[in-house]
């Protein structure tokens, strides 16, 4: 009885080893299995990094418009060469001989930031031109960093003219 409990001791502990060592293959088999099944193609790792990074076309587009913003003219007070003033409006215009083909609108205030603005501008000793209604008119119709409208030249030449510097 000894020895028939001796060999089936051995058996069962032979057997258990067996179990680990085929538990412990069949666990690295499954492991590498499942990672050669999550690894992912050329064109899942192009999809994800569009989806992430954003597709090249967009950020292209992207990277044109901040180009095109670098390019554009600075603004505020101090880019002015003539300040138009009126009753609670205040615009300032840009225009060099040589440097912008026609003037364009730096600046603008209206309310209480009017008199921040041409103290301001009087710091910068600009030349000041008190033209109400042509301000008016300006500031509701151009763009901050745009052209002067056509049908705005003549009377903006004047008054360029007047300040003496045109």
């Amino acid at each position: 009885v000894g020895l028939i409990f001796m060999e089936t001791k051995l058996l069962m502990g032979i057997g258990a080893g067996a179990l680990l060592v085929g538990g412990l293959i069949d666990l690295l088999l499954q492991r590498a299995l499942y990672l050669r099944e999550m690894r992912m193609t050329n064109t899942e790792v192009t999809r994800e990094s569009k989806d992430q990074q954003g597709a090249p076309e967009l950020k292209g587009e992207q990277r044109r418009i901040r180009e095109e913003a670098a390019d554009e003219p600075a603004l505020g007070v101090h880019r002015a060469t003539l300040v138009l003033t009126g009753r609670a409006v205040l615009i300032g215009l840009r225009y060099v001989r040589g440097e912008t083909g026609v003037p364009f609108l730096v600046c603008r205030a209206e309310g209480e930031r009017v008199s921040h603005v041409l103290s301001e501008a009087r710091a910068l000793r600009l030349t000041i031109v008190h033209d109400h209604v042509l301000a008016r008119q300006l500031i509701g119709t151009t763009k901050l960093g745009h052209a002067v409208p056509m049908q705005y030249f003549q009377p903006v030449a004047k008054a360029f003219f007047a300040a003496g510097l045109a």
